[in-house]
């Protein structure tokens, strides 16, 4: 605790200098007026608060800010969130935050930092739904939500929040092209009236060539196809009632995001021939004669009643989701088809949640709420094929899970005296889960050699989580707060096996010290925090060979400082500045795995996977240092108004995995768009460009034993295109 009270005195410190103005979460981040940065309004504890007025680490962008810096996906956000990485992979998205996450994408796992939407909680998200014009605004809380949003959210959460359509008719749209010959499109139409009004967002986006070449097959690699579409209907009965429904529809096909290429310089041992190496390939090349893809197919549909009763406000919201899935992977990178997986798996979920706040001008401002989530999950099977396994024989890897998910949660807020609140929440949960599942042999033909033996397994984990804060102005702009939270995400069994061994849930204890300020009226906003993190049974991926499966670690801790900042330095021009500090290890963890580099024939990693001891490891995609820095600079003319966007992001070395073999080396990513719109009309032409230094960096790795070796996924290269928007 040590080192806490040291970032907490140098936060403090920081806050009576000169600095930048945060753009932290809010409603509607204002446009800039007479060179200051107007009133924010945040939602981060689900009631309407200024955000200076809440004891919360919180990030959010409106939809114009994200437009200006060209973020079109959730992985997007880390150029403006540095505590956030959200790659995408097999067609759907997993966050770290504050380095806490797991990259697992197995079927039945679920992220530590969960993504909502609209308040609907989404087990797994589709890339594309980002795309879509009608996002209003997305928020990235940090640190545990365990009272309040409560799913799985040990470290953050990310919530994406759509417009609501009102009863002015309104129309836009906007087309793109760029790099690699990706065209989008997309387009929003909505209206009505004061008791009913409806709309319609729709984008699609093809990208034809790949970055790179499959030299064995010819083929275009990490290419992307996506169509999203999401509408929402809001009916006004009366006063005191509101009802939302909305639905949703995705269906994508991309081969960016899988593990392609081989690690760095590490060389790839010939399964033809393993007294040689295979040959180095491009970047952005691949080898593999399997195919390497992942489609997705998902659709959903939610309603939201808002009734206002006598004493408090009722919130009912009901949700059901379903998921269909092909992975497609080249498992062992090789020209022959030695080794390759295909996964078709399903997934549907229901959700149910009440909540009961209070009022405006309440004396104690409180919420209470009941949850309930039933999810089922599964490989329909996962068929391991190649000649591995010898000459026409096939292995079906089944593997189930049903789950349900109760959670009742109360937090109340009380004021004392003039400057100072006390804030105090719980939440418990309890989950059930059933799993299932067996391996089987078979032919080529169909003909089932061993059907193999059905295991099944029950589990149940219950929890109590809570938090408790205390917030006091130290002047009408100088907020502190001090706050200790819990946060839990539930076990779950892994699939590929299904082994009946249920994987334990993670929980995580927080501190954290922060201050929100404003400077020189209202044109500087500076905002900061310190925090540290205890980690029991934090869930880590592992290669178990014919899949990639949880375990727990025992006990980790982060500790690290969080800084946002915004200033206006004219009426034209703006600075955005974040950075996050971190230091994240493994306290104990004694069984780790292991994997060793051999450089001699027949290369890869020696075939014996070690057991050992990662105690003292750096965790895993947590960056010691990661910062982002911005300016947006408007020029107003009577032809219209040229605008500058640009972003630098920057993070430190990271690693992939606990054994800390793995490492991305640090790396630095540019982004600039220049806009014309139009004064005659709501018409603006932009040309824009991503990663405009061309940096190769890889966004994940995996390790495998044997001459394969360790692989990495490649982020994507320099992009630049032109856009056009428009508005009737």
């Amino acid at each position: 605790m040590n080192s806490l009270r040291i970032t907490w005195a140098a936060i403090v410190t920081v806050t009576y200098l000169p600095g930048y103005v945060s753009a932290e979460s809010g409603i509607v981040e204002e446009e800039l007026r007479g060179g200051e940065i107007k009133e924010i309004i945040v939602t981060a504890q689900r009631r309407q608060e200024r955000l200076q007025d809440v004891p919360l680490s919180v990030s959010a962008f409106d939809s114009s800010t994200l437009a200006n810096m060209n973020v079109t996906n959730v992985s997007d956000l880390k150029a403006i969130v540095p505590a956030l990485s959200a790659e995408s992979s097999l067609g759907v998205t997993l966050p770290f935050l504050r380095g806490v996450g797991n990259p697992s994408l197995i079927v039945g796992n679920e992220a530590s930092i969960p993504v909502y939407v609209d308040g609907v909680y989404y087990v797994r998200i589709a890339p594309s739904l980002f795309e879509l014009n009608n996002i209003e605004r997305v928020e990235v809380l940090k640190g545990p939500q365990g009272t309040l949003f409560g799913r799985n959210s040990t470290g953050g959460l990310v919530h994406i929040i759509t417009r609501d359509p009102t009863p002015e008719m309104t129309m836009k749209g906007s087309v793109s092209y760029e790099r690699f010959d990706r065209l989008r499109a997309s387009g929003y139409v909505g209206g009505g009236t004061a008791q009913a009004a409806a709309d319609l967002a729709v984008i699609y986006s093809n990208q034809e060539n790949g970055w790179g070449r499959n030299i064995t097959t010819g083929a275009d690699t990490y290419t992307d196809e996506n169509l999203a579409l999401r509408s929402k209907l809001v009916l006004k009965p009366g006063d005191r009632t509101e009802l939302k429904f909305a639905f949703d529809y995705n269906d994508s096909k991309t081969g960016q995001g899988l593990a392609q290429h081989a690690f760095r310089d590490e060389q790839q041992g010939d399964l033809t021939n393993l007294a040689v190496a295979l040959p180095e390939l491009s970047f952005y090349d691949a080898r593999g004669g399997f195919p390497t893809y992942a489609e997705v197919e998902s659709w959903g549909a939610s309603l939201r009643i808002d009734q206002q009763l006598a004493f408090a406000n009722l919130v009912s919201i009901t949700a059901y989701r379903e998921i269909e899935g092909m992975i497609s992977i080249d498992v062992d990178f090789q020209p022959t088809n030695y080794y390759g997986a295909l996964e078709p798996y399903e997934s549907d979920q229901t959700s149910q949640e009440f909540q009961l706040m209070s009022g405006s001008g309440s004396a104690v401002d409180w919420i209470a709420g009941v949850y309930f989530l039933r999810q089922f999950n599964a490989y329909t099977p996962t068929r391991l094929l190649g000649d591995s396994f010898g000459p026409g024989v096939m292995l079906d890897l089944f593997g189930s899970q049903r789950s349900k998910s109760y959670a009742g949660y109360a937090q109340a807020t009380l004021n004392v005296g003039a400057a100072t609140r006390i804030t105090g929440g719980v939440r418990y949960t309890r989950d059930e889960l059933e799993g299932k599942g067996h391996l089987s042999v078979l032919l080529d033909d169909g003909t089932i050699v061993d059907p193999g033996t059905q295991l099944q397994s029950e589990a149940e984990f219950d929890k109590i989580t809570w938090r408790i804060a205390v917030d006091h102005y130290l002047t009408e702009d100088v907020l502190i707060f001090a706050s200790t939270s819990e946060g839990y995400k539930s076990g779950v069994f892994n699939l590929q096996p299904f082994d009946g061994h249920a994987v334990q849930p993670e929980k995580l204890r927080s501190y954290e010290v922060g201050v929100k300020t404003e400077w020189f009226d209202q044109r500087l906003r500076l905002n900061g925090s310190a925090f540290y993190y205890d980690i029991s049974d934090p869930q880590v991926q592992r290669d178990t060979g014919t899949g990639v499966s949880l375990q727990n670690a025992e006990t980790a801790r982060i500790k690290g400082i969080d800084l946002d900042g915004e200033a206006v330095l004219s009426t034209d021009l703006v600075l955005r500045f974040g950075a996050t500090w971190l230091d994240a290890e493994y306290v104990s963890f004694n069984d780790a795995l292991f994997y060793t580099i051999n450089p001699d024939p027949p290369f890869g990693n020696l075939p014996d996977v070690l057991v050992g001891d990662a105690s003292g490891n750096r965790m895993p995609r947590a960056p010691k240092f990661t910062y982002s820095i911005g300016l947006s600079y408007v020029i107003p003319t009577s032809l219209g108004d040229f605008s500058l966007d640009t972003n630098y992001y920057r993070t430190s070395k990271q690693y992939f995995n606990p054994d800390n073999r793995q490492v991305e080396p640090a790396y630095g990513l540019l982004d600039a768009q220049l806009s014309y719109k139009l004064s005659t009309s709501a018409t603006k032409i932009s040309v824009f460009g991503k990663n405009l230094t061309d940096k190769e960096y890889f966004t994940s790795a995996l390790q495998t034993a044997g001459p394969v070796g360790n692989v990495g996924t490649p982020g994507a290269p320099r992009t630049v295109g032109l856009k056009v928007e428009f508005e009737f």
